[in-house]
C-alpha cells in the first residue's frame, strides 16, 4: 500500500524535520568523534607532561641529596679540625676542672717488669 500525500504543507514540514533530524545525527555523531579525539589526546599530553615533572623532580632530589652528602662530609671535616686543632693546654685544662683529673703522685705509679 502507498500512502498518499494529503497535504503538501505537511509533507514538506515532515520532509523538512527529517533534513534537520539526520544533519543533527551528523553533527552529534562528528562532534562526538571530534571530542573523543580531543579528550584522548589531553589525556595523553597530561600524562607526558605529568611524567616530565616526577622525572624532573626525581632529579632535583637527587642532586639535593648529594648536595647533603657533601656538607656532611664538609662537617666532619670541620669536626675533625676542631678536635685535632684543640691545644694540649685546653685538653689539660678540660681534664682537671671538668673531669677532676690530676698527674700521678709517685706512690701511685706502678711498674710492671716484661720479659723479652
Amino acid at each position: 500500500m502507498s500512502k498518499r500525500v494529503s497535504d503538501i504543507n505537511e509533507y514538506k514540514k515532515k520532509k523538512k524535520n527529517n533534513n534537520i533530524k539526520r544533519k543533527r545525527k551528523k553533527f552529534l555523531k562528528k562532534f562526538s568523534r571530534v571530542f573523543l579525539f580531543v579528550f584522548i589526546f589531553g589525556m595523553i599530553i597530561g600524562n607526558i607532561s605529568g611524567q616530565a615533572l616526577i622525572s624532573k623532580l626525581n632529579y632535583e632530589v637527587y642532586y639535593l641529596k648529594k648536595d647533603l652528602r657533601e656538607r656532611e662530609i664538609r662537617l666532619d671535616e670541620l669536626k675533625e679540625d676542631v678536635y685535632t686543632d684543640a691545644s694540649l693546654k685546653e685538653i689539660e685544662k678540660k681534664a682537671r676542672e671538668e673531669l677532676q683529673m690530676d698527674y700521678p703522685k709517685k706512690e701511685q705509679i706502678r711498674y710492671i717488669q716484661v720479659d723479652n
